[in-house]
This record gives C-alpha cells, structure tokens and sequence, in this order.
C-alpha cells in the first residue's frame, strides 16, 4: 500500500467517524494503527472492520460493523466481508468513499459515501451521505437508521 493510499484511507475513515458522531453515535470503536520504525501497519477489527458502533438499545441491531474502503477495492473488500459469519444480530456496512471537485469552490473536495448492507449474504443499497464545504453532513439519499 503506497503512502499515498494510506493517507486516503485514514482520511475517509476519519470523516466516517465525524458522521457516525453527528448522528449520534457515541460508542464507537475504531481500528488502531501500529508504527513500527517506517512502516504503519493498521489492523482491521477481526480482520475485515474499520468501525464497531454498540447501538442503543431502541435499535434492531446490537452491534454495527462498518469497513470503510475506495471504489476501487469494493469487489475485494465485498468478498472479504461477506465470507465472515457474522451475528446475525449484527448490521454490517460496507461504506464507499467518493470524492468530486466542488463546484462552488473548486480548491475544496466534496466527500460522500454510498453505503451497503450485507443482509443474508447478499450487498444490498442501504444509504448514501453527502458532506457540505465544513464537513457537515448535507444530505441523505435513501434511508438513514432502521
């Protein structure tokens, strides 16, 4: 993984935690990175997660796992997620990280995620997430809690 990509990713996963948290989620568990001299080597949460959100107790799900990721690694982060059995108590997210240009501002990226579920095997549209200028979340497209 290139320096480069590795910044990419620390910096979606971030603005990830940044919408988890204006939605009001406070128990959220992100995966750790480990410096050893010039190497970062980040851990994924058993392997295949970048978030593990505990939900309320209202929710229908116990646990949320989400792996952050680009559009180009989504066939291979979809089959990676896919082949864990998880609890079936648990809601699962695969969060797609897409940049534009803005064009009110050209010198500022828009960010968004489209996210999917994994419900009974099978990757199924569950969200997308637009962020504004001051990384505020803007819009929602589809649903946003079940």
């Amino acid at each position: 993984m290139s320096k480069s990509s590795y910044k990419k990713g620390m910096q979606a996963e971030l603005l990830f935690q940044k919408f988890l948290h204006a939605e009001g989620y406070r128990w959220v568990h992100r995966a750790g990175a480990i410096r050893t001299g010039p190497i970062v080597r980040a851990h994924d949460i058993f392997g295949a997660l970048d978030f593990l959100v505990l939900m309320p107790p209202d929710e229908k799900n116990d646990v949320w796992g989400i792996q952050v990721t680009s559009k180009s690694g989504l066939p291979m982060r979809r089959k990676k997620v896919a082949s864990i059995g998880w609890p079936k108590s648990w809601r699962v997210t695969l969060a797609t990280h897409e940049t534009s240009p803005d064009p009110a501002d050209g010198r500022r990226t828009l960010h968004w995620w489209r996210t999917e579920d994994l419900v009974k095997g099978k990757w199924k549209q569950a969200v997308a997430v637009a962020f504004n200028r001051d990384l505020v979340v803007e819009k929602f497209k589809g649903r946003t809690k079940e």
